[in-house]
């Protein structure tokens, strides 16, 4: 499985984190039809988006801990159809914002 590292997430706060599919990646004229979130344990999803090739989860802190990460994975099915996968690794941290 491969993950992105993305920028920290403060235990007291709740971020947005985004992914952009490109065109390219889905094939011309191919658009996203659903889309999934897997959140771990530890984290909770606020909110979710999608717009266009673009979608988002806000994520917080519901019991996870500080130091720790978390792989929060996004599916999305596409107009073909076809299944994609992307995870996210989410790191517990003061210095996060």
């Amino acid at each position: 499985m491969i993950s992105r590292n993305v920028a920290d997430l403060h235990p007291d706060s709740a971020k947005w984190y985004s992914l952009r599919w490109s065109q390219q990646e889905l094939g011309s004229g191919v658009t996203i039809s659903t889309v999934t979130w897997t959140v771990p344990t530890g984290l909770q999803a606020d909110d979710t988006d999608a717009s266009g090739l673009t979608v988002s989860v806000k994520l917080s802190v519901a019991g996870g801990v500080t130091g720790s990460s978390y792989d929060v994975v996004c599916q999305i099915v596409t107009s073909q159809p076809e299944t994609l996968h992307e995870t996210l690794r989410i790191t517990i941290s003061t210095d996060g914002h």
